[in-house]
């Protein structure tokens, strides 16, 4: 979640940084999600949200909004909730004022239908990836640039051969482990066609921002690797 906020670049809107986000395992709150402006509690498996909560002068518990959450749709929520709340704010309107002048009840709502609209289209994207990586031919040869430390190397590899071996046989530093698919230690951004198959250790959503597990990924065209 740390790597997604970052990525989105939350922290340039001066409003959004300032909204409190806990997490926790805990079942004694010990992170203090039901106080947080946002909150997700997670017990086996999956989590609760909670908007709303405060601590300064008149503290209160925050509303649970949303129920059994998986891991991987932990940050399209957050992305949702921040995302309505850009839309919908006044002027220097902070986030807690603004889940109250709204109210929990109506965002619950939005927040389910903007999901549900989401999830759909994140599918569709996903499987017109996969249908075009299935009409490459895996035989042809492509370039292939991983940019490490803001240098590329790019090496040449057909279609049939997985990029992190090609990459390791080639003597490039990349990260890995299980080299099935299984542990997520190899997932990169990458740019162009790829086919990996449907693997264990990476989201629909993340396939749709353009991720790759590059254990199991092989090219379908010419492709660039951020390390």
């Amino acid at each position: 979640m740390i790597r997604h906020i970052a990525e989105k670049k939350y922290i340039e809107d001066e409003w959004v940084r300032k909204i409190r986000i806990r997490i926790s395992g805990c079942p004694n709150s010990c992170a203090q999600h039901q106080v947080a402006d946002i909150g997700l509690s997670g017990s086996n498996g999956k989590y609760f949200l909670y908007l709303g909560g405060h601590t300064n002068g008149d503290a209160r518990v925050g509303a649970v909004v949303r129920h059994n959450i998986a891991p991987e749709e932990i940050n399209p929520t957050l992305d949702t909730v921040i995302e309505i709340y850009r839309e919908m704010r006044e002027a220097h309107e902070p986030f807690d004022i603004f889940i109250r002048r709204i109210g929990t009840e109506t965002l619950s709502k939005l927040l389910a239908e903007r999901l549900e609209t989401s999830g759909r289209e994140t599918r569709a994207r996903v499987t017109e990836k996969i249908e075009a990586s299935e009409q490459s031919a895996p035989n042809n040869e492509y370039s292939i640039g991983f940019k490490i430390d803001g240098k590329i190397t790019t090496i040449r590899m057909r279609g049939n051969e997985k990029i992190l071996q090609r990459g390791l046989d080639e003597g490039l530093s990349l990260p890995y482990s299980c080299q099935q698919g299984s542990c997520g230690t190899c997932k990169l951004r990458v740019k162009g066609k790829f086919h990996q198959g449907r693997v264990e250790a990476i989201t629909p959503e993340e396939i749709a921002s353009s991720y790759a597990l590059i254990c199991m990924a092989e090219p379908r065209g010419d492709m660039e690797v951020e390390v």
